[in-house]
This record gives structure tokens, sequence and C-alpha cells, in this order.
């Protein structure tokens, strides 16, 4: 109205076109507006949620993510942390409230436990165009097949290793780390000096994921990998299991004696600190 008050009134001509230039610019300039929703609203907001909870992994996260970013403009990732110990109730409540979000970190028996909660879509058309540039393990890939599709995309392989600390070894005299079973029973039994507070192995002990992890590298140690048979009994007393659970048995005798809150960052941490001597901790690799 302002501009229109400017044009004279006795110029119907020169009105009409100053009229008709005010409405192409009106124009225009609301088509960039449209144009700037529009660009906005095809901005996709993207979630990942992941468990890897200490601050080193998290920073390694948000490269991912960056890179994605900056890859994909036509899309917004952001990552979410949920620590192990809750995990599972809280991605199930998620699902159940239908507030999943997009892209989720498994492992073959989360997988499992929150593909029960039907809130989780195939993976397999994502997957064959992944794996047209990428050679994935074979081993890696079942785990995640089910009912004639992929569920999850194999984004890293885990390594069980023992790590040790080399000071300890050499104060005792054992000149080597333990190569079998007995000589890591003989070696933590020889390590644990509970007046200094040092203890010859950190076994995670707690009713937690690490816990669950600790014992069934052990039981694959021993043998015991099979613990259903072919009707899908539970057949995990059988004798490799026995001894498994036999040596972890004698193994804690040489933990510190908290070992039973232990989760991975507890082991890690006693470890790095002095307090125990030897670990077993997941090594991982793209």
């Amino acid at each position: 109205l302002t501009l229109n008050q400017k044009v004279k009134m006795s110029d119907p001509i020169r009105k009409k076109q100053r009229l008709m230039r005010m409405i192409k610019i009106l124009s225009v300039s609301c088509a960039g507006i449209g144009l700037a929703i529009s660009a906005q609203a095809k901005t996709i907001q993207l979630t990942m949620q992941h468990m890897e909870q200490p601050p080193s992994r998290v920073e390694a996260m948000q490269v991912v993510v960056d890179k994605f970013n900056a890859k994909y403009p036509q899309y917004r990732m952001k990552q979410n942390v949920v620590g192990w110990g809750e995990a599972y109730s809280r991605v199930t409540a998620q699902v159940e409230a239908g507030v999943g979000v997009d892209l989720q970190q498994a492992i073959p028996a989360f997988f499992t436990a929150i593909r029960r909660t039907g809130g989780v879509q195939p993976a397999t058309g994502v997957f064959n165009k992944v794996a047209r540039e990428v050679k994935f393990i074979d081993a890696y890939v079942e785990q995640y097949r089910a009912d004639g599709e992929i569920w999850a995309i194999p984004a890293f392989g885990m390594l069980e290793l023992l790590m040790y600390n080399k000071k300890h070894f050499e104060e005792a005299g054992i000149p080597h780390p333990p190569k079998t079973t007995e000589a890591v029973l003989a070696a933590a039994k020889k390590l644990t000096i509970p007046s200094k507070g040092q203890y010859g192995f950190a076994l995670p002990a707690s009713d937690t994921l690490a816990g669950t992890q600790s014992i069934y590298t052990w039981m694959g140690a021993f043998g015991g990998k099979k613990i259903f048979d072919d009707n899908c009994r539970p057949t995990v007393n059988n004798p490799q299991n026995v001894k498994a659970y036999t040596f972890l048995k004698e193994l804690a005798k040489y933990s510190p004696p908290d070992i039973g809150s232990y989760a991975w960052a507890e082991v890690e941490g006693a470890l790095v600190s002095g307090k125990a001597s030897m670990i077993t901790f997941k090594n991982a690799f793209m």
C-alpha cells in the first residue's frame, strides 16, 4: 500500500505498469520463499543410535556422521548414545512407543531381541547396493539373515585379545604372556598380590553384556560353541562348557573383589591403572 500511494492516480497507465512490476516482484519473492521452504523440507533428519559410550568412540562416530552429512546434503544425520546397560530396555521402549530411530547399532544377540518387537525393517536392498562395492565376510552377514532378508549391514568385527601389563610380568619373572588356559591361571595366581592392590586378572562377573561376552568367549576357547542341539534344546552343560566354567571359577579367585560390578569400562580401567595384570578385551576392526 505504501508503494501504491506513490503512484499518481491521474496517470492510469503508469499506475498499471507499476502495479504490474509490484506483482511481478511479489511473485518472485513468494517463489523464493516457497523454494526455501521446499529446500528445507527436502533435508531429511536422521538419527543414528549406538552404544559406544567412551568419549573417544563418540568423537570417532562424529567424524563418520560429519562425512556423511557433507557427502549427502539432502540428509542431516545426528548421533544418539545409549549405554549397553540400558540398550535392550530403552530401544524396545522406543519401538513400542513409535519413536524408534532411523539407524540402530546392533550385535547378533541384540538384533534377535529387537527384531521380535516388529519395529525393524529389512535392509536387504541397501545391503545389496553396498555389497557391489564392499566385500563382506559371509559369516558376519549370515548372523543378520532371517526369513529370506538381511536385517543389518555389518560395519565392523571384533577380536577378543589377551592384554597384559608388561611391567607386572617382568617384576614377577614371567618371560612372556600365557599361551594356554593353564598358563593363564598360573600367571594370574603369581601376579595376584592383594597387599599391593594388584590382581592377576580382571574378569567381568556382572550381569551385563560384558559378563555375557566374556563367558561365551571362554566357552568358545574351550570348544563349547554349540549350546543348542538339532532340536533347539539347550545343551549348555556339555563337557566343554563345564571345563570353561570351572576355569572361570578359578580365574575369579585372582580377580579384584569387586568384579561383580565390572562392565567393559571397569575391565579396561583395571588394566590401565595397574590394578589388574591381564584382561581380555575386544579389538575392533572395520
